[in-house]
């Protein structure tokens, strides 16, 4: 699959209803926006299709990261038949299962391999039904030993892109040292991190990342049911931008990076 998106993204982690479609609506500085699977078939059934929300020059990615019960719950053939019903090209990032610190070494390595063999198979599958959406897949784990586990299965897809998810690692000196352990073992041209959407924790992390998608624009604009900041939304994407092509250093980390971009907890 040819990727279809320009880097240095600043991603807008949204629901897609109330507040937020009339953001999508009236705000032109908007670019990309995530969603998860689960909100994208809420799209489908109460809005007809992506078409119908998004205007015409917004990209579109959409996340399998979900709270642990839903992923597990989705069947291989349920998820590709999704796929097929989402009308507007999207780039999709497949997820079903974890990999936590609190599991045993072989529960974890096992898991890494169920993820690529899974994500293999909707690639493949995808390829063979002709969708146009982009797979990216996550690189599922916590140490070097497990990110080398997808070697052979990203090349032999040519893979050179994919995403770290950063919801349950408030540290961001953990979370890069995941991601430059990951990213010494694959080589990619590029990284998109999911759940770091302030310019100062974007900053610090590594210089292969090029994408982030986080909530933090949301509390950065006030976005309320009464309205937001447009200005401080467009300064926002300014920001994030600016941070993601700034060469960046592992300085040490301060007290800031250790700030969550979201309480919610789910798999990663």
């Amino acid at each position: 699959m040819i990727a279809q998106y320009s880097q240095l993204q600043a991603i807008l982690r949204l629901e897609p209803s109330g507040k937020f479609l009339n953001l999508l609506e009236a705000d032109p500085t908007i670019e990309h926006v995530m969603v998860t699977l689960s909100e994208a078939e809420s799209v489908l059934r109460n809005h007809g299709g992506f078409d119908n929300i998004l205007q015409p020059h917004h990209k579109l990615t959409i996340v399998g990261t979900e709270p642990d019960p839903t992923v597990t719950d989705r069947g291989r053939w349920a998820e590709i038949d999704l796929y097929a019903e989402i009308t507007r090209e999207a780039r999709i990032i497949p997820d079903w299962l974890w990999v936590y610190h609190q599991m045993e070494p072989e529960h974890q390595l096992e898991n890494v391999r169920k993820y690529l063999d899974r994500f293999e198979w909707l690639y493949q599958t995808a390829e063979e039904m002709g969708l146009s959406h982009e797979l990216i897949p996550l690189a599922k784990g916590l140490s070097q030993p497990h990110f080398k586990e997808a070697r052979e299965t990203f090349a032999r897809l040519g893979i050179d892109r994919f995403a770290m998810y950063g919801v349950q690692t408030p540290s961001n000196y953990e979370f890069r040292d995941r991601i430059h352990q990951a990213a010494t073992a694959l080589n990619p041209e590029g990284v998109l991190v999911i759940g770091r959407g302030s310019p100062r924790q974007v900053e610090v992390l590594p210089g292969i990342v090029d994408e982030a998608a986080g909530w933090y624009w949301k509390q950065d604009c006030g976005l309320t049911t009464d309205g937001y900041s447009q200005q401080r939304l467009a300064m926002w994407i300014y920001e994030i931008k600016r941070a993601l092509e700034t060469e960046r250093t592992d300085e040490q980390s301060r007290i800031g990076d250790y700030l969550p971009d979201s309480g919610v907890v789910i798999n990663g």
